[in-house]
């Protein structure tokens, strides 16, 4: 992550004796606040993937923003 930055990937398992009994993988990205996202860390493949995610992001920010009359 850079510096001041939240975000990433990972894997994390439930190990239970020898046998793994859960098993995920994960990306987090945080949308808001802006200045909290790693870009960094955001694949870069689909290509466009970025663009939509913030698009995305923007979209959903004014329909909370609507229903919560802010």
């Amino acid at each position: 992550m850079t510096a001041g930055k939240r975000g990433g990937y990972g894997v994390s398992n439930h190990l239970f004796g020898e046998e793994i009994e859960n098993w995920r993988e994960f990306f987090v990205f945080f949308s808001y606040p802006v200045e909290s996202r790693d870009s960094a860390m955001w694949p870069e493949q689909p290509k466009g993937w970025r663009e939509v995610v913030e698009r995305y992001c923007e979209a959903n920010m004014k329909l909370a923003s609507r229903i919560l009359e802010v």
